[in-house]
């Protein structure tokens, strides 16, 4: 983790109605195993609370992550792109790119079957 002090007047710009993308995941035992997948959208939370539903969603069993929805307009050909910005974790179906890709996958391994508590 990398921590630098910035300037809070350099945003542009506030969501204060973010989308949370839920991807919650089950199976996948073996290291070579897929996992089966259910998503989900939340809205009117914040991201303490996503993170507590899709715990106990999946329980001890199961692995979670969280990421921002965020739509963007594109000049080029006039149209919105959906992307998503990861939070928690990452898609445990892809194949890690990078280092930090697969450390987030380690990481939700790591937590599994263990709560985080938020208060």
């Amino acid at each position: 983790m990398r921590v630098h002090e910035v300037d809070e007047r350099d945003s542009s710009w506030e969501d204060n109605e973010p989308v949370y993308r839920v991807y919650l995941f089950r199976g996948g035992e073996l290291p070579e195993g897929s996992w089966t997948t259910w998503t989900y959208d939340v809205h009117d939370a914040d991201l303490l609370e996503v993170a507590q539903w899709a715990q106990h969603e999946v329980g001890d069993s199961g692995l979670y992550a969280v990421a921002l929805v965020r739509d963007e307009h594109s000049p080029a050909d006039d149209r919105s792109h959906r992307g998503l910005v990861w939070l928690i974790g990452n898609d445990a179906n892809g194949e890690p790119l990078t280092p930090r890709e697969g450390a987030a996958q380690e990481r939700m391994q790591s937590l599994r079957g263990k709560a985080i508590r938020f208060g």
